[in-house]
């Protein structure tokens, strides 16, 4: 399990921390929104990867670089993306 101290963007206050799931693992955050290339950083993901969000049963694509917003059991999958190699 990964644990960071890092506060989400425009928070001044700490709040309880959530899981957000990465390739199955759990990663420790605050609550908030996240430059996406913080989430990165945060979670542990490669830049060179690409990021898909498990919405509704379905895998989508994370878009653009950010901010993402995070509330608390989200699942996210990463892949190499070999257009960014």
């Amino acid at each position: 399990m990964i644990q960071h101290s890092a506060m989400p963007t425009g928070r001044t206050t700490k709040p309880s921390v959530v899981s957000v799931f990465v390739n199955n693992q759990p990663v420790m955050l605050y609550p908030g929104r996240y430059e996406m290339t913080t989430f990165f950083s945060l979670a542990s993901i490669p830049h060179n990867h690409e990021v898909q969000q498990l919405m509704s049963g379905k895998l989508r694509a994370i878009s653009g670089p950010g901010p993402i917003s995070l509330v608390g059991d989200e699942v996210f999958v990463t892949r190499r993306d070999w257009h960014k190699a």
